[in-house]
């Protein structure tokens, strides 16, 4: 009887992992909320139409190799979509929802495959509606073929141009990029650049993004500070800083952006060791060089839910994972060692530009601590100001600010606020990030209903 193995996530490194499990003999169960494979950088891939596909590039349709690749292999794999899971065990067990009704089933080996969040955007106005992440209006456009007109993108980072050069390519040229990012700090930034084939494809299409948005009359300022959203009936205005001037911009749609980081909500569920990336402002669960979760026998954390380093390098670590996994339950072989040496140094080619990215478009200050009045928990609508009360009378730490103001006992369970407590604790309490900590997270990790649990049926 061959190894049941569960991967969660069908992004690029869960499919990844999916097919070489499958193709090592490897019974596998691949659980995703979507409605199909794709994950987000690859949402709606077998689906969208050839006209947004051209738009949204060959870095996007690449993805279809992946979809054909996890297709060759029906017999060996269960693809569960639309489901939702909300509970791990380090032993295998994984509790599941989907049309109403919940599974348990326990597996040999458990692969995380859960992707990245993009940062949390706190500022003053973020909760407005019309304010979205600039994620938020690729999937709009992914799912619907249709750009949002009439924004402005806030923020920085390569996401932030690939987003208003898709919309500029589809007719609905962003009215400005608000850039917190100076020359200076891509300046700094470039010492840890390589020159290697690698590197040198960033750089190019980074400038082709950026001549793209030239040639569409796309504004950018570089170096804005002191963000803040209001609303006027149902137009949006962004204040800001530039040059030392106060300004403002309107626009039906304001799409922020200051990067992404590792979703590590199962890993932290499940106990396994995380540090603190100062490289990244973020926690990221400690892995060996194949994923497999430090402290954990038999889970492995893949893709940009262990670090981010992007698609391509995440379909890689998938493949290393599988591999490992087969080693670990069928025995290592010549040709599998070979393959694994391969991929890892084709893994690393990535490493120069992620450091170069998270140098050229660190977060500002002002996002990772934001002023008092900003809402930090949009669940439950705690301001950083709430956060900094509690610390002075005598919360020690991001749990113990549950217990003072609710702060991450909403329905996102800390997702979008953990990071930001963590920072305003570090720096009121003038200790590090890592000393600070992190939410405990447990289950249910995605919230669940009693007519769910009700319905209850072990595998």
């Amino acid at each position: 009887m061959s190894q049941h193995v569960c991967v969660i996530g069908a992004g690029p490194a869960g499919m990844a992992t999916a097919s070489t499990l499958c193709e090592q003999g490897f019974a596998v169960t691949l659980l995703d909320e979507q409605p199909a494979v794709g994950g987000q950088i690859y949402r709606n891939i077998t689906r969208v139409s050839a006209s947004t596909a051209h738009v949204l590039g060959a870095d996007y349709q690449a993805g279809q190799t992946l979809v054909d690749r996890l297709n060759t292999q029906p017999e060996r794999l269960r693809h569960l979509c639309s489901t939702v899971v909300w509970g791990v065990d380090p032993d295998g067990t994984v509790n599941w929802k989907a049309n109403g009704q919940t599974c348990t089933e326990q597996f040999d080996a458990l692969v995380l495959a859960t992707g990245a969040l993009e940062r949390p955007t706190p500022m003053p106005g973020w909760t407005l509606p019309g304010v979205m992440t600039a994620g938020a209006a690729q999937i709009h456009l992914k799912n619907t073929g249709k750009p949002l007109c009439n924004t402005v993108l806030v923020g920085n980072g390569p996401l932030m141009y690939l987003v208003a050069s898709q919309l500029a390519a589809l007719g609905a040229p962003p009215r400005a990029l608000v850039d917190t990012s100076t020359f200076g700090d891509e300046a700094a930034a470039a010492h840890y650049l390589r020159p290697t084939a690698t590197t040198l494809g960033y750089f190019v299409k980074g400038l082709k993004l950026k001549a793209l948005l030239r040639r569409h009359g796309v504004v950018h300022l570089r170096g804005a500070t002191n963000l803040r959203i209001e609303q006027a009936g149902e137009q949006l205005t962004l204040h800001y800083q530039h040059h030392g001037k106060a300004q403002h911009i309107d626009s039906d749609y304001m799409l922020l952006h200051f990067g992404v980081v590792p979703n590590i909500q199962l890993s932290k569920a499940l106990g396994a060791d995380h540090h603190w990336s100062a490289q990244n402002q973020c926690f990221e669960p400690t892995t060996s060089e194949t994923g497999r979760l430090s402290g954990l026998k038999h889970v492995w954390q893949v893709g940009d839910g262990a670090g981010i380093l992007g698609a391509e390098a995440a379909a890689i670590s998938g493949e290393i994972a599988a591999l490992e996994i087969a080693s670990a339950f069928k025995g290592n072989s010549p040709s599998i060692s070979e393959r694994l040496r391969h991929l890892q140094a084709a893994k690393t080619k990535f490493q120069p530009i992620r450091r170069f990215l998270d140098h050229a478009y660190a977060p500002p200050q002002s996002v990772l601590c934001p002023s008092d009045d900003t809402i930090v928990c949009r669940c439950e609508e705690i301001t950083a100001g709430q956060i900094k009360t509690a610390i002075a009378e005598g919360a020690q730490g991001p749990n113990q600010a549950k217990a003072f103001t609710r702060c991450g006992m909403g329905s996102c369970q800390g997702r979008y606020c953990g990071l930001t407590v963590n920072q305003l604790f570090a720096q009121a309490l003038g200790q590090s990030p890592a000393e600070v900590g992190y939410y405990r997270i447990r289950t249910p990790i995605k919230p669940i209903t009693l007519g769910e649990l009700a319905s209850h049926d072990p595998a």
